[in-house]
């Protein structure tokens, strides 16, 4: 049996057949945790979209509050140009009336059609102010009620806003930490790969000397920019923190 085939000897080295299953399970095994480093990352932006989605129910929930403030607004103007229509329509009418009935005291010694015909336009005035001030005071009852469900609706509005933002204040502070400590994690995963390499090779050069170290390529940790010796993407800190970062 050839001595290149690696096959079980009295010196304890290991068959080809053995080195394979070995490599392929450290193979194995690398490949598990890089999917995992992925799958974490893909869970931390899951994380941050779900935040950011609360900031969008955040602000449409701050514009029904500013909306609805203003037509409250918009309900106290048209509370106060219905009182005073109908404050000047009282007027009037207090007037009319008047008017009618010192018409009527002048001309009670004529003839009744003649008393009539003489106060005849007031009366019609008189009808339709009467007609009016009923008008008026049917809109300001709308406009009250307009405005006391304005007034209720804001008061929900702003509960729910404030529940709104405080969720997304805990989702966001969660999903931060969350981004950081899977940074954290793949950092120490990157770093603690390059080390088993580094001893790995050590190991493997004190047995085999140069000429391992002249068939072997220079395996190390590089800087933070850029990949690792171990094949991951690492990061520049000087650029932009995505995808742990928002």
């Amino acid at each position: 049996m050839s001595s290149s085939n690696f096959e079980e000897t009295e010196s304890g080295l290991l068959s080809s057949k053995e080195l394979r299953k070995i490599s392929d399970d450290m193979k194995n095994e690398l490949e598990v945790i890089i999917k995992s480093m992925g799958d974490a990352i893909k869970y931390s932006m899951e994380e941050k979209t779900k935040a950011a989605a609360l900031r969008s129910m955040v602000i449409e929930k701050e514009e029904e509050v500013r909306n609805t403030s203003e037509e409250i607004t918009s309900g106290e103007k048209r509370i106060t140009n219905n009182e005073n229509t109908i404050s000047m329509l009282e007027k009037e009418l207090n007037n009319l009336k008047t008017a009618i009935e010192g018409i009527k005291d002048i001309t009670s010694e004529l003839d009744p059609l003649d008393a009539e015909k003489a106060v005849g336009s007031l009366k019609g005035t008189l009808i339709k102010k009467q007609t009016d001030l009923e008008k008026g005071r049917g809109e300001l009852n709308s406009s009250r009620k307009l405005k006391e469900l304005a007034i209720k609706r804001l008061a929900e509005a702003e509960i729910s806003l404030q529940e709104i933002k405080k969720h997304y204040s805990e989702k966001m502070a969660s999903a931060d930490l969350l981004a950081e400590n899977i940074e954290k994690s793949i950092s120490h995963i990157v770093q603690a790969y390059s080390d088993v390499m580094t001893v790995a090779k050590e190991l493997l050069m004190e047995n085999l000397g140069s000429r391992y170290s002249s068939q072997t390529p220079n395996i190390k940790q590089q800087t933070v920019s850029g990949t690792s010796s171990s094949g991951f993407q690492t990061k520049d800190p000087g650029k932009d923190r995505e995808p742990f970062a928002i």
